[in-house]
């Protein structure tokens, strides 16, 4: 490859960084989603929907010097999952729609499915620069033309999920459910605890990996818990 041609893929590069950059800017995203999200477009390399584990997402996002376990990288992608959700659905813009992985099937035959991305984000860059070469303004300044392109842009982005579009029950309902549910799994536990107390067992074997399950379960469902810092 030749010198001309690798400047000319960097160029590539930076221009596709910079159409990124203003279309966030453009909408007014957070800078706080701005990391998961260039960690997704990292990972995609230039494509817009793939699948990936929540772990393995999660430890991408490390640093050399990071000591993070498997179950804090997979929190830490659920927790910047929901932040970035939170404000697309109250800003009616979604740069990226996704499926969360989940366990199908049970016992020992369980297996595990990844995480479903589609990013909008990607085509949207594309789409941008493809309108910024085309500027008069494109010769003089790209990364002025590029900005104009995006604000265009931010104008006709999707308002609703198109490819992946879930059918939730409405909150209220969805709380009772989750109520019942709740119960039924205390009242399960609360009855095995007196078993264990009356046999004076000790757990071992495979009631210890229950157990262990039923603890990462609760973390999960911990992710729905507001922050302390939004309480009150």
């Amino acid at each position: 490859m030749t010198n001309e041609n690798v400047a000319d893929k960097i160029s590539d590069k930076t221009h596709f960084i910079e159409a990124i950059t203003q279309i966030l800017k453009a909408v007014n995203c957070p800078s706080i989603n701005r990391n998961f999200i260039d960690i997704l477009i990292g990972y995609g390399e230039g494509k817009n929907k793939f699948d990936i584990y929540d772990i393995q997402l999660g430890r991408r996002a490390d640093n050399p010097n990071s000591s993070r376990n498997d179950n804090s990288a997979r929190k830490w992608v659920q927790r910047n999952r929901n932040k970035l959700q939170t404000w697309q659905e109250q800003n009616k813009i979604y740069l990226i729609e996704f499926k969360p992985g989940y366990q199908k099937g049970e016992g020992k035959d369980f297996v595990n499915v990844p995480s479903r991305y589609y990013l909008h984000i990607v085509e949207y860059a594309n789409q941008i620069l493809a309108d910024a070469q085309k500027d008069n303004y494109w010769d003089k300044s790209p990364s002025g033309a590029i900005e104009r392109a995006a604000i265009k842009k931010a104008k006709n982005i999707i308002t609703t999920p198109i490819i992946f579009r879930p059918r939730k029950p409405k909150k209220k309902e969805a709380s009772e459910q989750i109520k019942t549910k709740l119960s039924s799994a205390l009242t399960l536990i609360e009855k095995a605890i007196e078993l264990a107390d009356e046999n004076y067992l000790i757990l071992e074997g495979e009631n210890v990996d229950k157990l262990m399950a039923i603890k990462l379960a609760i973390e999960d469902l911990e992710c729905h818990i507001p922050d302390e810092e939004n309480l009150g």
